[in-house]
């Protein structure tokens, strides 16, 4: 899950903006132009990755923020991935059990 996932692009330019200097930000756009080439196509694996170095310097991302319906989509998913692990671990407990007596 990626901050685009739960983050709308309006909130997540807020709080790059009120989080990073403007020189920060200057210098990473630089980074990502001079890193791409634009006549053509894009590698992914050749887009710089971007980190926060110094992560007392990040905001919270409050409710506020979130994309609810998509968090709690994402929630009902990993539930049922859990759910079918544990039904898959008690179905072959019961092979290994049977298989013992």
């Amino acid at each position: 899950m990626n901050i685009h996932d739960v983050v709308d692009n309006e909130s997540l330019i807020k709080i790059c903006a009120s989080a990073f200097a403007q020189e920060d930000i200057g210098e990473a756009k630089k980074l990502l132009f001079i890193s791409t080439k634009t006549n053509q196509t894009i590698d992914p694996e050749q887009i710089p990755m971007f980190v926060a170095y110094d992560l007392h310097k990040l905001p919270p991302v409050c409710f506020d923020h979130v994309d609810v319906t998509k968090f709690l989509k994402d929630l009902l998913v990993l539930q049922s991935g859990v759910n079918a692990i544990k039904s898959d671990y008690e179905f072959f407990k019961k092979i290994q059990i049977n298989n013992l007596e």
